[in-house]
Order: structure tokens, then C-alpha cells, then sequence
């Protein structure tokens, strides 16, 4: 099958999850034997594998912008699909779009190929604006372009293009937004990766430990994230001050992400600068897959206090194939990822006493028994295997084109 993606950022040079899901996508679907071909935004030119064409929509990288939208507009004239090639054997036999590129898809390429979009949640699902709450100017204005695609959204919403949601939360926040059915019940795919770097990383723990300064009688909380408001990474640290609150103590915290919240997470109070300054608690910035795998393994536990409404939550998987347990708010799909408590634990949104409370409890816990770590591994390899995400996807496009008529 020849499969044509769409993807604002590939390869990921925009940091987020459905970036790195349309990474995953490509490189499953050519694993798996399939021809395939991406439209994406101008890139860096590193990372680039791919059997199939490489068409470049737009002038900004990573961004819907108004370029990108013309450039599908310019595609779709090509009735002969002379952008993917000569002959008519290049023609896709599927479109898939990622999130809001969606819209686009269906508007301009849809005499090309049946499309399939995977929706990365909803127009308002990961803002403040969700519940119409924090309507403030400034809110307003930065969400100002999402109020401008909102008819299309919509109309596109009611349209007739087969939806992939990431999880069930997504499925039902779709109908909410829309206030109605939808005329195909999204089909959920839960996210799927490439496990091996976890994998490997996980195969010499005290490696990755080391690589990262934490000896062998210490605990080690991480986080991996922007550093937005929307992350509570201020409260992370703040908890994590108030049961760690000294420099000899054996804790240690690492938060790895860039974002404009770095100063306001470090000088919130003179006990987390104190921290900070004595290395008890880090910032690194923005690390590498490598860098990242190495902190999931090297980790006691992943600590998300997202407090927006995530469509899925890979970093949640990620810390699980790595063994870690995961202690989250239970916010968006999190209960979909971190489903019992031998793969951590929830607490209520309300609560962010009681998360601050139980970071102070699990640490009394710390640390696991190794087997413990790779039973939770094990199970979580199996549920996050890229290989399934393709087998569930292909049976999706297959569904698509029969419905179409085009098998």
C-alpha cells in the first residue's frame, strides 16, 4: 500500500506528541512493507528516510500556516499527482493527515486518494479555554487563530472523513465540542512507538544512572515536558522542596524541557533556589531521544502534574516501557495510559496538595524490586508496540478504501 502522511513538523522538528507520532507512522508503515510519502513544512535536512516522495507545503516550518494551506490548494490542481511522481503507479492508495492539517486535506486532496486524519485532541481540549473558563484578553488573543478555524473545524467535524482518535477521552471531547454525533464514531488507535531505545537503555539501569549523576542509594524523580504553566512544573518542584527541603537529603529531581516557566519554576521560593543551586534539583533544557530514554530508566518515578486534558500522554507510556511508575493527575486520557496501580498512581485534579502529599509518600516507598520494574516493562511493551499501532491503522485505511471503493 502506498500511503501518503501529512505532517506539519517530519521529521520532529517541532517539539510535541503527534509530531513524534508521525515520525512513528512512517517509519512502522515502511517496516511493515508499505510505500510511503509525506507533505510536510520546510525542515531541517537531517533524519529525512523515506521509500516514497517528499513534498514541501508552505514557507514556515512546523506551523498551519496561511502557505501551508496553499500549498495543499496547489496540489489538489495536479489532478495527475505529478508531485508524487510520473506514472500513475505513485498515486496514493491513502491519505493520512495528522490533527488540523485534517481540514486542509479534506478541502483540496480529496479527488486524490480516501483520507483517514488522526486527531491530536480538539481545537480547545489542551487550552485554558476548554470549559469557556479563563477568558481573559490575553488567553483570547493567543488562541485567536483557533477562533478563526473554528467554522472549518466544525464543518469539517460533520464532514464525512474517517476520524482516529488516540484514545476514548478523545473520541467523546470531539462530540462535546461539536454538541452532536459525529457521522463516523471515531476508531481509537492508542498511541505506539519504537520501544528499543527504552529497551536498551533499560538493559544497564546502573548505566543510565550514572549518566546521569544518581547513585545508586538515591531516589530520583523526573519530568519531561515544555515548561509552560499548563505542566505545573512549579508545583512539582514546590512538593518536592517541601519533603526533600534539605541538601543533604536522598532525593533528587530532574526536569527535562525548555519553555518560558524555567525562572518561575527555579525562583518561586529561596528553598527551591536553594535546591537548584546545589544541584539537588535540575533543569537541563531540551535533551535528546537518547538523553530522554536514559532519564526514563534512570528514574524512581515519572511525576506529570499536566493539569490540561491530554489526548493521550506518551510521555506516560514511554516512563512505563521504561519500567517507571508514573504518578499523574487524573486529567484527559491519563487513566487510558496509567490504568492500574502497578503502573503507578492518580490523583485528583483539585488536589494539588494531595500531589505534593503523595510525592512525600512514594519516596518513603522507593525504591522497587527490579522485577517489579521489568513486569511493569513487559506489560507496557506490549501495550504501546508500534507494530500493533500499524496492524490497527492498516485495518482502518483497508476499512477506508473498501468504504470508498477503492480496493
Amino acid at each position: 500500500m502506498h500511503v501518503l502522511v501529512i505532517s506539519r513538523s517530519f521529521p520532529p522538528h517541532r517539539h510535541g506528541g503527534m509530531e513524534q507520532h508521525a515520525q512513528d507512522v512512517v517509519a512502522g508503515l515502511i517496516a511493515a512493507g508499505h510505500r510511503v510519502s509525506v507533505i510536510t513544512t520546510p525542515f531541517p535536512a537531517e533524519g529525512i528516510t523515506l521509500n516514497g516522495d517528499l513534498i514541501i507545503s508552505g514557507r514556515k516550518p512546523g506551523s498551519y500556516d496561511l502557505s501551508f494551506v496553499k500549498g495543499f490548494e496547489k496540489l489538489g490542481d495536479q489532478k495527475s499527482l505529478s508531485f508524487l511522481g510520473r506514472s500513475a503507479d505513485t498515486k496514493p492508495d491513502i491519505i493520512h493527515a495528522q490533527g488540523f492539517a485534517g481540514i486542509a486535506a479534506e478541502r483540496y486532496l480529496k479527488s486524490v486518494a480516501p483520507i483517514v486524519t488522526t486527531i491530536h485532541g480538539t481545537l480547545w481540549s489542551e487550552t485554558p479555554l476548554r470549559n469557556r473558563e479563563n477568558r481573559s484578553l490575553g488567553n483570547l488573543w493567543r488562541y485567536k487563530h483557533r477562533f478563526a478555524i473554528s467554522p472549518s473545524w466544525r464543518k469539517f467535524l460533520r464532514g464525512g472523513t474517517r476520524l482516529i482518535v488516540d484514545s476514548q477521552f478523545s473520541a467523546e471531547e470531539l462530540e462535546r465540542e461539536l454538541g452532536r454525533k459525529l457521522t463516523h464514531a471515531p476508531t481509537v488507535v492508542p498511541l505506539g512507538f519504537d520501544t528499543r531505545p527504552l529497551e536498551h537503555a533499560a538493559t544497564d539501569r546502573a548505566a543510565a544512572r550514572a549518566s546521569w549523576g544518581i547513585n545508586e542509594d538515591q531516589i530520583l524523580f523526573a519530568a519531561i515536558g515544555r515548561l509552560t504553566p499548563i505542566k505545573n512544573f512549579q508545583l512539582v518542584a514546590k512538593g518536592f522542596s517541601e519533603f526533600n527541603g534539605k541538601p543533604g537529603g536522598n532525593t533528587r529531581l530532574i526536569i527535562a524541557g525548555d519553555g518560558t516557566e524555567k525562572s518561575n519554576i527555579i525562583h518561586q521560593d529561596k528553598l527551591v533556589e536553594a535546591l537548584w543551586n546545589f544541584k539537588i534539583m535540575q533543569l537541563p533544557g531540551s535533551i535528546s531521544q537518547e538523553r530522554a530514554a536514559q532519564l526514563l530508566v534512570a528514574a524512581d518515578v515519572f511525576v506529570n502534574a499536566d493539569g490540561g486534558t491530554p489526548a493521550f500522554g506518551l510521555a506516560n507510556a514511554e516512563a512505563l516501557v521504561a519500567g517507571t511508575p508514573v504518578l499523574a493527575f487524573d486529567t484527559g486520557a491519563h487513566r487510558e495510559v496509567v490504568r492500574d496501580q502497578d503502573d503507578g498512581g492518580l490523583l485528583p485534579m483539585k488536589d494539588p496538595e494531595g500531589f505534593k502529599a503523595a510525592m512525600a509518600s512514594w519516596a518513603k516507598e522507593l525504591p522497587e524490586h527490579p522485577e517489579k520494574r521489568a513486569t511493569r516493562a513487559r506489560r507496557a511493551r506490549e501495550r504501546f508496540s508500534r507494530d500493533l499501532m500499524i496492524e490497527r491503522l492498516l485495518a482502518v485505511y483497508e476499512r477506508t478504501r473498501k468504504e470508498a471503493g477503492k480496493t
